[in-house]
Protein backbone atom coordinates (compact mmCIF):
# COMPACT_ATOMS: atom_id res chain seq x y z
CA UNK A 1 0.00 0.00 0.00
CA UNK A 2 2.82 2.40 0.86
CA UNK A 3 4.53 1.80 -2.49
CA UNK A 4 1.20 2.24 -4.28
CA UNK A 5 0.62 5.64 -2.68
CA UNK A 6 4.16 6.73 -3.56
CA UNK A 7 3.72 5.49 -7.13
CA UNK A 8 0.48 7.45 -7.49
CA UNK A 9 2.35 10.65 -6.65
CA UNK A 10 5.03 9.81 -9.20
CA UNK A 11 2.35 9.12 -11.79
CA UNK A 12 0.86 12.57 -11.24
CA UNK A 13 4.30 14.12 -11.77
CA UNK A 14 4.77 12.23 -15.03
CA UNK A 15 1.53 13.49 -16.61
CA UNK A 16 2.08 15.92 -19.54
CA UNK A 17 -0.24 18.62 -18.07
CA UNK A 18 1.88 18.68 -14.90
CA UNK A 19 5.03 19.49 -16.86
CA UNK A 20 3.22 22.06 -18.98
CA UNK A 21 1.69 23.84 -15.98
CA UNK A 22 4.89 23.93 -13.93
CA UNK A 23 7.09 24.89 -16.87
CA UNK A 24 4.77 27.74 -17.77
CA UNK A 25 4.78 28.99 -14.18
CA UNK A 26 8.50 28.67 -13.44
CA UNK A 27 10.35 29.61 -16.66
CA UNK A 28 12.63 32.66 -16.34
CA UNK A 29 13.86 33.30 -19.88
CA UNK A 30 15.63 36.62 -19.28
CA UNK A 31 19.06 35.15 -20.06
CA UNK A 32 17.85 32.41 -22.39
CA UNK A 33 17.87 32.51 -26.19
CA UNK A 34 14.28 31.24 -26.05
CA UNK A 35 11.04 32.85 -24.88
CA UNK A 36 9.02 31.54 -21.94
CA UNK A 37 6.47 29.99 -24.30
CA UNK A 38 9.19 28.26 -26.30
CA UNK A 39 10.86 26.93 -23.16
CA UNK A 40 7.54 25.54 -21.94
CA UNK A 41 7.01 23.72 -25.26
CA UNK A 42 10.56 22.39 -25.17
CA UNK A 43 10.05 21.23 -21.59
CA UNK A 44 7.03 19.22 -22.76
CA UNK A 45 9.05 17.75 -25.65
CA UNK A 46 11.86 16.79 -23.27
CA UNK A 47 9.29 15.28 -20.90
CA UNK A 48 7.97 13.07 -23.71
CA UNK A 49 11.52 11.97 -24.54
CA UNK A 50 12.28 11.23 -20.90
CA UNK A 51 9.09 9.64 -19.60
CA UNK A 52 7.35 7.88 -22.49
CA UNK A 53 8.13 4.30 -23.47
CA UNK A 54 10.20 4.26 -26.67
CA UNK A 55 9.25 0.74 -27.80
CA UNK A 56 12.61 0.05 -29.40
CA UNK A 57 12.73 3.29 -31.41
CA UNK A 58 15.13 5.61 -29.53
CA UNK A 59 16.23 7.44 -32.67
CA UNK A 60 12.64 8.38 -33.47
CA UNK A 61 12.21 9.78 -29.97
CA UNK A 62 15.44 11.77 -30.33
CA UNK A 63 14.37 13.09 -33.73
CA UNK A 64 11.09 14.37 -32.26
CA UNK A 65 12.89 16.13 -29.40
CA UNK A 66 15.59 17.66 -31.59
CA UNK A 67 12.97 18.61 -34.16
CA UNK A 68 11.16 20.65 -31.51
CA UNK A 69 14.43 22.33 -30.51
CA UNK A 70 15.36 23.20 -34.10
CA UNK A 71 11.86 24.52 -34.78
CA UNK A 72 12.09 26.79 -31.73
CA UNK A 73 15.61 27.89 -32.68
CA UNK A 74 14.60 28.94 -36.20
CA UNK A 75 11.94 31.26 -34.75
CA UNK A 76 13.91 32.47 -31.73
CA UNK A 77 17.08 33.42 -33.61
CA UNK A 78 15.12 35.93 -35.71
CA UNK A 79 13.14 37.35 -32.79
CA UNK A 80 14.29 40.96 -32.22
CA UNK A 81 13.66 40.58 -28.50
CA UNK A 82 16.22 37.75 -28.37
CA UNK A 83 18.76 39.16 -30.84
CA UNK A 84 21.43 39.69 -28.16
CA UNK A 85 21.22 36.06 -27.04
CA UNK A 86 22.11 34.57 -30.43
CA UNK A 87 25.70 34.58 -31.65
CA UNK A 88 26.42 34.60 -35.36
CA UNK A 89 27.54 30.95 -35.25
CA UNK A 90 24.40 29.90 -33.40
CA UNK A 91 22.16 31.75 -35.83
CA UNK A 92 23.93 30.16 -38.79
CA UNK A 93 23.51 26.71 -37.24
CA UNK A 94 19.81 27.34 -36.65
CA UNK A 95 19.13 28.57 -40.17
CA UNK A 96 21.49 26.29 -42.11
CA UNK A 97 19.32 23.88 -44.14
CA UNK A 98 20.04 20.17 -43.85
CA UNK A 99 19.82 18.01 -46.93
CA UNK A 100 18.10 15.70 -46.33
CA UNK A 101 16.30 17.21 -43.34
CA UNK A 102 18.09 15.97 -40.22
CA UNK A 103 17.00 17.66 -36.98
CA UNK A 104 19.37 15.53 -34.90
CA UNK A 105 22.43 16.71 -36.83
CA UNK A 106 21.21 20.31 -36.78
CA UNK A 107 20.60 20.20 -33.02
CA UNK A 108 24.09 18.78 -32.53
CA UNK A 109 25.50 21.74 -34.45
CA UNK A 110 23.58 24.11 -32.18
CA UNK A 111 24.81 22.28 -29.08
CA UNK A 112 28.38 22.47 -30.40
CA UNK A 113 28.09 26.26 -30.31
CA UNK A 114 26.70 26.23 -26.76
CA UNK A 115 24.47 24.08 -24.58
CA UNK A 116 22.29 27.18 -24.19
CA UNK A 117 20.82 26.50 -27.65
CA UNK A 118 20.32 22.72 -27.67
CA UNK A 119 20.78 19.65 -25.51
CA UNK A 120 24.34 18.39 -25.73
CA UNK A 121 25.50 14.79 -25.41
CA UNK A 122 25.75 14.92 -21.61
CA UNK A 123 22.21 16.28 -21.25
CA UNK A 124 20.80 13.64 -23.59
CA UNK A 125 22.62 10.87 -21.73
CA UNK A 126 21.08 12.07 -18.48
CA UNK A 127 17.60 12.08 -20.02
CA UNK A 128 18.28 8.58 -21.36
CA UNK A 129 19.23 7.47 -17.84
CA UNK A 130 15.98 8.97 -16.54
CA UNK A 131 14.00 7.16 -19.22
CA UNK A 132 15.56 3.81 -18.32
CA UNK A 133 14.85 4.43 -14.64
CA UNK A 134 11.21 5.48 -15.14
CA UNK A 135 10.24 2.91 -17.76
CA UNK A 136 12.08 0.21 -15.84
CA UNK A 137 10.34 1.01 -12.55
CA UNK A 138 6.86 1.51 -14.03
CA UNK A 139 6.00 -2.22 -14.46
CA UNK A 140 7.14 -3.02 -10.91
CA UNK A 141 5.14 -0.13 -9.46
CA UNK A 142 2.09 -1.15 -11.47
CA UNK A 143 2.48 -4.70 -10.17
CA UNK A 144 2.62 -3.42 -6.58
CA UNK A 145 -0.53 -1.37 -7.15
CA UNK A 146 -2.32 -4.35 -8.69
CA UNK A 147 -1.23 -6.51 -5.76
CA UNK A 148 -2.57 -3.99 -3.25
CA UNK A 149 -5.91 -3.79 -5.05
CA UNK A 150 -6.12 -7.58 -5.33
CA UNK A 151 -5.33 -8.04 -1.64
CA UNK A 152 -7.99 -5.51 -0.72
CA UNK A 153 -10.55 -7.20 -2.96
CA UNK A 154 -9.79 -10.62 -1.47
CA UNK A 155 -10.12 -9.33 2.09
CA UNK A 156 -13.39 -7.58 1.27
CA UNK A 157 -14.77 -10.67 -0.50
CA UNK A 158 -14.06 -12.84 2.54
CA UNK A 159 -15.57 -10.39 5.01
CA UNK A 160 -12.26 -9.35 6.55
CA UNK A 161 -13.26 -5.72 6.81
CA UNK A 162 -11.27 -4.88 9.91
CA UNK A 163 -8.13 -6.49 8.52
CA UNK A 164 -8.64 -4.50 5.32
CA UNK A 165 -9.13 -1.42 7.47
CA UNK A 166 -5.84 -2.02 9.25
CA UNK A 167 -4.09 -2.37 5.91
CA UNK A 168 -5.61 0.92 4.73
CA UNK A 169 -4.46 2.63 7.93
CA UNK A 170 -0.95 1.16 8.16
CA UNK A 171 0.10 2.10 4.62
CA UNK A 172 -0.89 5.78 4.81
CA UNK A 173 0.53 6.07 8.34
CA UNK A 174 3.94 4.81 7.17
CA UNK A 175 3.74 7.07 4.14
CA UNK A 176 2.87 10.10 6.29
CA UNK A 177 5.89 9.51 8.52
CA UNK A 178 8.23 9.19 5.53
CA UNK A 179 6.78 12.26 3.81
CA UNK A 180 7.05 14.35 6.96
CA UNK A 181 10.75 13.54 7.26
CA UNK A 182 11.43 14.20 3.57
CA UNK A 183 9.39 17.42 3.57
CA UNK A 184 11.32 18.73 6.57
CA UNK A 185 14.61 17.94 4.85
CA UNK A 186 13.52 19.60 1.61
CA UNK A 187 12.24 22.68 3.44
CA UNK A 188 15.51 23.12 5.33
CA UNK A 189 17.91 22.28 2.49
CA UNK A 190 16.20 21.68 -0.85
CA UNK A 191 19.45 21.58 -2.85
CA UNK A 192 20.92 19.06 -0.42
CA UNK A 193 17.78 16.94 -0.74
CA UNK A 194 17.85 17.30 -4.53
CA UNK A 195 21.52 16.30 -4.69
CA UNK A 196 21.00 13.28 -2.43
CA UNK A 197 18.02 12.14 -4.52
CA UNK A 198 20.03 12.34 -7.74
CA UNK A 199 23.10 10.80 -6.13
CA UNK A 200 20.99 7.80 -5.12
CA UNK A 201 19.51 7.14 -8.56
CA UNK A 202 22.34 8.49 -10.71
CA UNK A 203 25.56 7.51 -8.89
CA UNK A 204 27.53 7.99 -12.11
CA UNK A 205 27.26 11.72 -11.39
CA UNK A 206 26.18 12.96 -14.83
CA UNK A 207 23.31 15.10 -13.56
CA UNK A 208 24.94 18.50 -13.02
CA UNK A 209 24.82 21.13 -15.77
CA UNK A 210 25.61 24.84 -16.23
CA UNK A 211 22.90 27.12 -14.89
CA UNK A 212 22.42 28.74 -18.32
CA UNK A 213 22.20 25.44 -20.23
CA UNK A 214 18.98 24.63 -22.07
CA UNK A 215 18.26 21.71 -19.74
CA UNK A 216 18.38 23.92 -16.65
CA UNK A 217 16.47 26.82 -18.19
CA UNK A 218 13.72 24.36 -19.16
CA UNK A 219 13.73 22.83 -15.68
CA UNK A 220 14.93 25.38 -13.09
CA UNK A 221 15.02 24.68 -9.37
CA UNK A 222 11.52 26.12 -8.89
CA UNK A 223 10.20 23.59 -11.40
CA UNK A 224 11.50 20.70 -9.29
CA UNK A 225 10.18 22.27 -6.11
CA UNK A 226 6.79 22.34 -7.81
CA UNK A 227 7.15 18.71 -8.86
CA UNK A 228 7.93 17.78 -5.28
CA UNK A 229 4.81 19.61 -4.13
CA UNK A 230 2.65 17.79 -6.71
CA UNK A 231 4.09 14.43 -5.69
CA UNK A 232 3.57 15.12 -1.99
CA UNK A 233 0.08 16.59 -2.42
CA UNK A 234 -1.13 13.66 -4.54
CA UNK A 235 0.24 11.12 -2.10
CA UNK A 236 -1.14 12.98 0.93
CA UNK A 237 -4.65 13.32 -0.52
CA UNK A 238 -4.81 9.62 -1.42
CA UNK A 239 -3.35 8.69 1.97
CA UNK A 240 -6.05 10.70 3.75
CA UNK A 241 -8.77 8.99 1.71
CA UNK A 242 -7.35 5.54 2.46
CA UNK A 243 -6.87 6.42 6.12
CA UNK A 244 -10.44 7.67 6.48
CA UNK A 245 -11.87 4.58 4.81
CA UNK A 246 -9.63 2.33 6.88
CA UNK A 247 -10.70 3.95 10.16
CA UNK A 248 -14.33 3.57 9.15
CA UNK A 249 -13.84 -0.13 8.42
CA UNK A 250 -12.07 -0.64 11.75
CA UNK A 251 -15.05 0.86 13.58
CA UNK A 252 -17.47 -1.38 11.71
CA UNK A 253 -17.23 -4.85 13.20
CA UNK A 254 -19.67 -6.14 10.62
CA UNK A 255 -19.06 -9.68 9.41
CA UNK A 256 -15.34 -9.75 10.21
CA UNK A 257 -13.77 -13.02 11.32
CA UNK A 258 -10.68 -11.68 13.14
Amino acid sequence: MTVTLLAAGLGACCLPPTTEALAGATEKPDDSPYTAEQLARLARAARDYTVDFRFGAPQEALARLDGAIVEAAVVACEDPAKADEWTLRAKEAALRPQQPHNPVAQAQQLAAVSDRYALDTDALRHLDDCNRLITGAAPALALCAAGAVAAGAILARHGRQRLLGRMLVAGPAAMAAALAALAAWAAIDFMGFFSAFHGLFFPQGNWTFPIDSLLITMYPTRFWMGMGAVWAATTVVLSILCLGFGIRLNKNKGNDHD
